[in-house]
């Protein structure tokens, strides 16, 4: 995925940990699929490390028009509990 830092740089993301899974080109529009996963932190009570919840839901965000398409971004992120 040589690619993905170009996205990264032409999107303006700068969170390193975001990654670029799959850039599709859809008739009316782009969807860029990417991916945000932390290592687990400790809990700010208890001092345990906290449990990873597996249940992903993309959240869609539109971007502005890329190559004069519009552009949605697709962030999967996990929760913690």
């Amino acid at each position: 995925m040589e690619w993905s830092y170009f996205i990264q740089k032409l999107l303006g993301i700068k969170d390193s940990k975001i990654m670029i899974m799959d850039v599709i080109n859809m008739d009316p529009h782009k969807k860029i699929f990417t991916k945000l996963d932390y290592s687990v932190p400790s809990g700010p009570v208890c001092g345990n490390q906290m449990k990873r919840y597996d249940f992903q839901k993309p959240s869609k965000t539109p971007y502005l028009e890329t190559s004069s398409m519009p552009t949605r971004i697709l962030l999967k992120k996990r929760r913690l509990i």
